[in-house]
């Protein structure tokens, strides 16, 4: 059985850049127009079950597919009590504990609320309550939160609640998906916002300013490197596009000449690590084979003792992976550059 799960839509306090956990905030303008592009990308799945947190940002999310979702208490954001409808800054200044507490990777209880094991613990009860109602050949929908759907992959790659978390922040509207069988989940993508590219997870407002991402983007003989290249804002914010092996050369020159961007081709096989090295505070694009991508992905869950089974890699996918003050990590997993 497969799961497709979506963060909500742009929220009010999403906007202002207050803290929501259960507070039910409803959808901004924008985030209406992010819920009608994510609905786009997911109306070619027939979906046994649609499922939603029942808070209305989640619910209207799964309405723009054009059903009434069911809902469920269970799949709600994390209980942030006192930090409910603050900005970071009110946060910083009146809970300073709490925040180094949560520095510490101390599991504690958020503004008095649910600590990220409660909310763990919560969330995988709903879950497994609703896939025991599947047979194997059934799709599900899940339409929650940003700490919630995190909160279930990291419990999925057995790391559970740990802070600094080692997968990416969830962005709005982000679309991951796992297929569970009888040994666990298989990640098969993870934090895909192509759809929303002006908000995708590898923008650098996310990360700090020496912080380095290295894309890696699967391309063989199927893929049309114009058609990637007609979609330029993939590559927001690349500084080098980096060719892997002489097979990915013709691609890589040819994606360079069309966005503008500087091409290295002097590069055979390196680790991660040589891949960051040089690279700070940028973001370079990879172009690679399947197999180099699914090799550095592999590198990347050992160093930081993630213990999932991740899907093959298709071609035209892109993979983040980001080296920040605190952590190594996996910033999206299989997004699609040419899905509509």
């Amino acid at each position: 059985m497969r799961v497709t799960f979506v963060r909500h839509g742009e929220s009010q306090s999403n906007s202002d850049g207050r803290w929501q956990g259960q507070g039910d905030s409803p959808l901004s303008e924008h985030g209406r127009k992010q819920a009608a592009r994510a609905a786009e990308r997911l109306r070619s799945v027939s979906y046994s079950r649609v499922i939603s947190s029942d808070l209305s940002r989640a619910r209207d999310t799964a309405r723009a597919l054009g059903v009434e979702p069911e809902t469920d208490r269970g799949l709600r954001e994390i209980d942030v009590g006192r930090w409910e409808g603050l900005k970071r800054a009110e946060v910083l200044e009146m809970f300073p504990e709490e925040i180094a507490a949560i520095i510490r990777g101390d599991d504690i209880r958020i503004g008095g609320g649910e600590s990220w094991r409660d909310a763990t613990v919560r969330s995988r009860a709903a879950l497994d309550k609703h896939l025991a109602k599947l047979s194997i050949d059934q799709e599900l929908a899940v339409f929650s939160h940003g700490g919630v759907i995190t909160s279930l992959f990291l419990d999925v790659v057995g790391v559970g609640w740990k802070r600094p978390q080692p997968l990416g922040h969830m962005v709005n509207t982000a679309i991951s998906v796992a297929r569970f069988d009888d040994r666990g989940a298989v990640i098969e993508r993870y934090n895909d916002a192509t759809h929303v590219p002006e908000t995708a997870a590898w923008r650098r407002s996310l990360f700090g300013e020496d912080d380095t991402l290295v894309g890696l983007l699967v391309i063989d003989e199927s893929v049309s490197v114009d058609d990637i290249a007609a979609n330029p804002r993939v590559f927001d914010e690349c500084a080098r596009i980096v060719a892997l092996d002489e097979t990915v050369i013709d691609a890589a020159r040819r994606l360079g000449a069309s966005l503008s961007i500087e091409v290295d081709t002097g590069l055979a096989g390196p680790s991660i690590d040589a891949l960051l090295s040089g690279n700070e505070g940028r973001r370079i694009v990879v172009v690679c084979g399947a197999e180099d991508a699914e090799s550095r992905v592999r590198e990347v869950m050992e160093r930081v003792s993630l213990t999932a089974r991740f899907g093959p890699l298709r071609p035209g996918s892109l993979s983040h992976i980001a080296r920040t003050r605190s952590t190594l990590l996996l910033v999206d997993f299989g997004t699609m550059v040419l899905d509509p």
